[in-house]
């Protein structure tokens, strides 16, 4: 077993108990010995994936717990997302969906597609590109005070559109939903073939969307 294998593992075990599991048992649980699964435990604790007692037992740190927040924030997003994303995958014909940041990439957290046979079809939970498409551009532009070049420019604008930037074939455009602070929550977007999406659409596409992402604020209450 690989040292990232035993340390999903052993981080699955703790997470699923109520109390925290001394050295001997987290090592009989990976089939390491102690002086391995000590280190690597060791690791987990500097990482703030785990804590350890003054008892010496191990138990979930506080980085697992920040990670866990931001899942369940993530999924009470999603949740009160999607019927906004039907409602504005009706009106506009196209495919609608949340995107927020995950690091350097960006992750598709809902989506709705479009009623059309032919349509931009991506599944939720896939990571994209951040600097590729119109969500990525909306997501750089308005997590920085100081945006620079085209970037600033969105920011201005308040949208974003693409045309080719992740896929040859299709185009999108994207908002920005920010809670009442004005911190970005995400990028709601509207995507379509490229033979759709067209410039001539973009106006009305970010009405649609500008009406969409203030409902959606409205009903998070943020």
């Amino acid at each position: 077993m690989t040292s990232i294998a035993a340390a999903c593992v052993l981080l699955d075990m703790l997470a699923a108990r109520r109390e925290p599991a001394r050295l001997t048992e987290l090592a009989l649980a990976t089939g390491r010995a102690k002086s391995s699964t000590l280190r690597l435990l060791t690791s987990l604790v500097h990482g703030g994936l785990l804590t350890r007692g003054p008892d010496g037992r191990f138990s979930p740190g506080p980085l697992v717990t920040r990670l866990a927040t931001l899942r369940h924030s993530w999924d009470e997003l999603a949740r009160a997302a999607r019927p906004e994303l039907a409602r504005l995958a009706r009106r506009t014909r196209e495919s609608a969906g949340l995107s927020v940041r995950d690091g350097d990439a960006r992750l598709l957290l809902a989506r709705v597609h479009s009623p059309e046979s032919v349509r931009d079809h991506l599944e939720e939970g896939v990571r994209l590109p951040l600097t590729r498409g119109a969500a990525g551009e909306v997501l750089l532009a308005f997590e920085s005070d100081r945006p620079r070049g085209h970037l600033a420019e969105v920011r201005a604008r308040g949208w974003a559109a693409s045309f080719g930037a992740r896929d040859p074939n299709v185009a999108a455009v994207a908002v920005p939903l920010l809670d009442r602070g004005g911190r970005l929550l995400g990028a709601l977007s509207v995507s379509g073939p490229i033979t759709r999406v067209t410039p001539d659409r973009v106006r009305s596409i970010v009405a649609a969307l500008d009406a969409s992402r203030d409902r959606l604020a409205r009903d998070l209450g943020r």
